[in-house]
């Protein structure tokens, strides 16, 4: 099956054509679907373990090391558990990309430990109304800012997280902030006309240099002095109380 489809906006504005190929359909025995769902299981069960020991690690990466090699042996043991042969080949590519998802995870630790716990870099930014936004003026508040971009479809799903967030602290001193950084206007405003966000959006292109954003969505949560307290980068299913846990801390 082929399927042609058009963006109209962002990076990679453009036609894109995609393939789906049905390679085969394989019936299976009692026995044999008993085995796939348990062996799927064992699979998922153990992403999900993963999927902790990175939150563990982004949350003390003096623990990098230990929670690496823990890692390691929580895909090994499955090894000899697993016999389906489709689950074994994901198991695999999981073992391997291992190495590659602890560089580049080192490697944000790295570059957050440049900004936390130091001077948020001041900044001063529009809304999409013409107001004007500037760090002087969240002096003695906590600060959440949501890099995000048209384009970027795990930025969109974080959306309603944010939102909650906005609702939680509604009458707190805490000030939510999305901040866009799509080259043209009217791409965020596609976006913000159709999902109405209960927080102020700025146009932050210019301030991806100064929090040194290099993936999306990143959010950067800074305490009432003005200090960097926490960055958190990409979507996951318990964002909203991960950052609602942190920012109480702040309050």
């Amino acid at each position: 099956m082929k399927r042609t489809s058009t963006r109209g906006y962002g990076y990679y504005a453009g036609k894109g054509t995609t393939t789906a190929i049905l390679d085969s359909i394989v019936d299976l025995d009692t026995l044999q679907a008993s085995r796939f769902a348990r062996d799927l299981a064992a699979l998922l069960t153990a992403d999900s373990q993963y999927s902790e020991i990175i939150y563990e690690i982004e949350t003390n990466p003096a623990q990098l090391i230990p929670l690496r090699q823990e890692a390691g042996k929580l895909y090994d043991r499955l090894r000899t558990q697993i016999t389906t042969a489709d689950i074994r080949n994901q198991l695999n590519e999981r073992i391997v990309s291992l190495p590659d998802d602890f560089e580049d995870l080192t490697e944000q630790i790295t570059n957050r430990a440049k900004i936390v716990n130091k001077p948020a870099p001041k900044w001063r930014a529009d809304d999409f109304s013409g107001q004007q936004h500037s760090s002087e003026d969240k002096k003695g508040r906590v600060v959440l800012l949501d890099f995000w971009y048209r384009a970027c479809p795990w930025c969109i799903r974080s959306m309603p997280m944010i939102e909650e967030v906005a609702r939680y602290f509604k009458d707190k001193p805490v000030s939510v902030l999305g901040v866009n950084t799509d080259r043209e206007q009217a791409d965020a405003l596609f976006v913000i006309e159709r999902t109405n966000p209960p927080y102020v959006n700025i146009r932050g292109r210019d301030l991806i240099k100064k929090f040194d954003i290099t993936s999306y969505p990143t959010f950067i949560i800074i305490d009432k002095n003005g200090l960097v307290r926490s960055v958190l980068i990409g979507y996951e299913p318990k964002l909203s109380e991960r950052i609602i846990g942190i920012i109480e801390n702040l309050l």
